[in-house]
């Protein structure tokens, strides 16, 4: 009989509430129970979220799918909030993963310069994404490291 595992938590976060919307069902109608997916519309309401699941729950998100410049909103853009994540992380056993998505690559990687190793995301993919050929594969293989105990929440 074959190991279950609980669905990979993914907390996508953009400012645009159809973008946001249309990205967690591309990833709900892919990977169907195997996911469960949150959607904010703001870097604090994403920050808040995370940090209470992690109260509420005892684990964060698996993954935060997260757009660059969210600017709508002005309240935090997507580094800042994968820095306040990574920052959670260093006082906790977790790694949740985040990936950065943005259509202003160069000015990402001209601010990543400036970040140290440890706070910045995890991937940086740029829009518009190749969903099937870069994101699905990027969460199969976290489910792959959960089945295989790597990635142990």
């Amino acid at each position: 009989m074959g190991t279950s595992i609980s669905p990979l938590e993914i907390l996508v976060v953009d400012d645009s509430h159809s973008q946001a919307e249309a990205w967690a069902k591309v990833i709900r109608n892919t990977f169907k129970a195997n996911v469960k997916v949150a959607v904010e519309l703001s870097g604090k309401d994403a920050l808040r979220n995370f940090s209470n699941k992690i109260v509420r729950d005892g684990l964060p998100y698996h993954l935060v799918i997260t757009d660059y410049n969210m600017e709508q909103i002005g309240d935090m853009n997507g580094l800042e909030l994968c820095c306040s994540i990574k920052k959670i992380n260093k006082i906790s056993d977790f790694n949740p993963r985040v990936v950065l998505l943005s259509g202003y690559t160069d000015e990402v990687y001209n601010q990543l310069e400036k970040i140290p190793k440890g706070s910045q995301p995890d991937e940086v993919m740029e829009k518009p994404v190749d969903w099937e050929g870069l994101l699905f594969p990027y969460i199969d293989e976290l489910q792959l490291q959960r089945i295989s105990g790597e990635m142990d929440y």
